[in-house]
């Protein structure tokens, strides 16, 4: 792994931001970003533009603007409840690596 060819004191750090980047919490605020950028695109601030999708006639395009900014706005909001928590037993101290067996 290439954690383990980084400075002792950086490797717990490191393995930290890998295991939360692994979670589906990367995943959740990617796409609610994405929602909230299509919401704004939607709204009135972007300019009107034509509907290209049969379902974007089902609904004014200020409403499907406040769905995807409300979905894009749920994402980001669960994206932290889903990082993995602490182990309830006592961790390894900070300069111990995991991974590198150090």
């Amino acid at each position: 792994m290439p954690i383990d060819h980084l400075p002792r004191r950086l490797c717990g750090p490191a393995e930290r931001i890998r295991d939360g980047l692994l979670t589906d919490a990367t995943a959740l605020v990617i796409l609610g970003a994405g929602m909230i950028a299509r919401g704004i695109s939607y709204s009135d601030i972007a300019g009107p533009g034509p509907s290209g999708h049969p379902a974007e006639s089902w609904m004014t395009m200020g409403t499907w603007s406040i769905v995807w900014v409300a979905v894009g706005v749920l994402c980001l909001t669960i994206a932290p409840c889903t990082a993995p928590s602490p182990p309830p037993w006592p961790s390894a101290p900070a300069w111990a690596c995991t991974s590198c067996g150090a």
